[in-house]
């Protein structure tokens, strides 16, 4: 089973303090772990402006998670060139589709702690995943995304072929 849980900072004071946001993480990590019918396997954390999550899982080998407020002002494209170099041209200057590939590129890092191939994120990027359904990748990797009031979430993992549990979402 995978399992996400979230967080979110009701007072403006506290969206933007790393610790705050750390608390926040561990709240949303123990929503995650509650759900879990077996013993935890492996988890990951991530937080962006007041929003803190979570994954954990007892069946998956290896996993990531990254969210990002999707900030339409923010040189997306710029990002993703210095990190492979064209990228950012395939987003066609697109922000929120930038975002979305910028998301998979973290959690895949968390994931696995190498980066994934500019050829996974340029057809990430291609196949416009629709939120809340699991893709496989290649290789028995999959990825996960949902979109949460202007926040990209992705989820990232190896080693089962399951849907992450929704149910688990909670302190939002």
């Amino acid at each position: 089973m995978i399992c996400l849980g979230l967080h979110h900072a009701e007072d403006i004071a506290h969206r933007h303090t790393l610790a705050s946001h750390r608390a926040m993480a561990d709240m949303a990590q123990a929503h995650a772990q509650s759900a879990l019918l077996a013993p935890q396997r492996c988890a990951n954390r991530s937080h962006s402006r007041g929003v803190a999550g979570a994954v954990a899982s007892d069946t998956a080998f290896r996993i990531g998670l990254d969210i990002e407020f999707v900030d339409l002002n923010r040189p997306w494209m710029k990002i993703l060139n210095y990190m492979h170099d064209g990228l950012g041209d395939v987003s066609a200057g697109d922000p929120a589709a930038s975002c979305r590939v910028w998301t998979l590129y973290e959690a895949w890092y968390k994931a696995f702690g190498a980066f994934a191939s500019r050829q996974t994120l340029a057809d990430w990027l291609t196949m416009t995943p629709a939120p809340d359904m699991a893709y496989e990748l290649g290789d028995g990797i999959f990825a996960w995304r949902t979109l949460w009031q202007g926040f990209e979430i992705c989820i990232v993992w190896s080693g089962t072929d399951e849907q992450p549990d929704l149910r688990v979402v909670t302190g939002l």
